[in-house]
């Protein structure tokens, strides 16, 4: 009930495998916050195994285009 409450960027990983975390779960949540927000799903990821299974370059690129689109943002003025 409080993801709604967050006013900052949100990147959401998730692996499509987690045991720990159902992955519906991890989308509910994504789908219940306020924007600016992004979702990157890992196919065959589990809880903690995103690196070993979509390497930790991609998943580095992934997360520096979304860093460097909120603070592009930022500049202009927007959320």
């Amino acid at each position: 009930s409080r993801i709604g409450q967050i006013n900052c960027p949100l990147y959401v990983v998730h692996g499509t495998s987690d045991e720990v975390v159902p992955y519906s779960q991890g989308r509910a949540l994504y789908d219940l916050a306020k924007d600016p927000k992004e979702f990157l799903p890992i196919p065959n990821a589990g809880h903690t195994d995103f690196f070993e299974v979509y390497g930790v370059k991609r998943y580095t690129e992934k997360m520096l285009v979304f860093l460097r689109h909120q603070e592009n943002n930022q500049k202009r003025g927007e959320p």
